[in-house]
């Protein structure tokens, strides 16, 4: 009786390279429903309230996937070393309304006003893609977790610069707040949460560097809107 050879394939498949091909493939079909999206908002009669809820939860779960695939080929990139943070000076006031107007539909349908609190002159050097797909992120999720009111301050301080997102919510869960520092323990399996937007923001803080020093984020309760909501704040030196 002959025995069976196992058949080896001849060519190996990286498997990573091919997730992020999928990942991109997705995210610019998920764009493009954002933009459908967008344009169907202005069909929804402002007297419904049961579809202005429903499309307000329809654009969060969009924006959130989007942010969440742009976190995924972020980290393939880290891993792959392919990730280049292109500095460049930039007016924060110009990154902070470009963000807020990305999520304008978001902001209205969940009847939450948006404040800026940022000189006009105020610049600095960072990488506007990246810090911006952060601070969206950051506001996608303050949408959703706050009462009714966000706050967007940027100044500097130190040496440093400091943008900060204020909500007047609940307040970040005190795990989180925990795991701010080692958000490699990335998970709260009670609520299901992998925390990855908290790992994304951290890194790419971290990746902007200057001599010896590297930016860095801090998550607590001491909103300055009720002074118990949520607070995010970023630091780039």
């Amino acid at each position: 009786m002959k025995k069976q050879k196992n058949i080896q394939p001849k060519t190996s498949i990286d498997m990573s390279m091919v997730l992020a091909t999928c990942a991109h493939d997705i995210k610019n079909s998920l764009s493009m429903l954002i933009q459908s999206l967008d344009e169907l908002s202005v069909h929804i009669p402002e007297d419904n309230k049961e579809a202005i809820d429903n499309y307000a939860l329809l654009y969060y779960e969009s924006s959130r996937i989007n942010n969440d695939l742009t976190q995924l080929l972020s980290f393939y990139r880290l891993q792959d070393q392919q990730l280049i943070v292109n500095k460049q000076q930039l007016f924060l006031i110009d990154l902070i309304e470009e963000q807020i107007a990305r999520n304008q539909y978001l902001f209205h349908y969940k009847g939450v006003q948006v404040g800026i609190q940022c000189d006009d002159n105020l610049s600095w050097y960072f990488d506007e893609y990246l810090i911006g797909c952060l601070i969206n992120n950051v506001l996608v999720n303050a949408a959703r977790y706050t009462k009714d009111k966000v706050l967007v301050l940027a100044q500097q301080q130190n040496n440093q610069l400091i943008l900060q997102v204020h909500d007047n919510g609940n307040g970040f869960p005190n795990e989180m707040i925990a795991c701010q520092k080692a958000p490699a323990t990335l998970a709260a399996p009670h609520t299901g949460s992998t925390y990855l937007g908290l790992y994304f923001a951290q890194e790419i803080a971290q990746i902007h560097q200057q001599a010896e020093q590297q930016g860095s984020i801090k998550l607590s309760n001491d909103s300055l809107i009720n002074g118990t909501g949520g607070c995010f704040t970023l630091y780039l030196p």
